[in-house]
């Protein structure tokens, strides 16, 4: 997914819960890599099951995906 506001300070091997739309959609769900380009939004790639990634993606390219770092 793509960032399109800020997220917090992610690296891999994190854990997050991702909100869609004021909802927990996922609880804990792992960061594989946070890559930072110039000139790009930061992209975040997280570990989720294959029947679950068109929702986050479809989600992330609407603006509606919040990213909350769990401990």
């Amino acid at each position: 997914m793509q960032s399109v506001g800020p997220l917090p300070q992610l690296r891999s091997g994190d854990y997050v819960d991702v909100i869609i739309d004021a909802a927990v959609v996922l609880d804990r769900v792992l960061v594989i890599d946070v890559s930072l380009q110039s000139g790009h939004t930061e992209t975040v790639v997280l570990a989720v099951q294959s029947n679950q990634a068109p929702q986050i993606a479809n989600a992330s390219a609407l603006g509606i995906v919040t990213l909350v770092l769990v401990g």
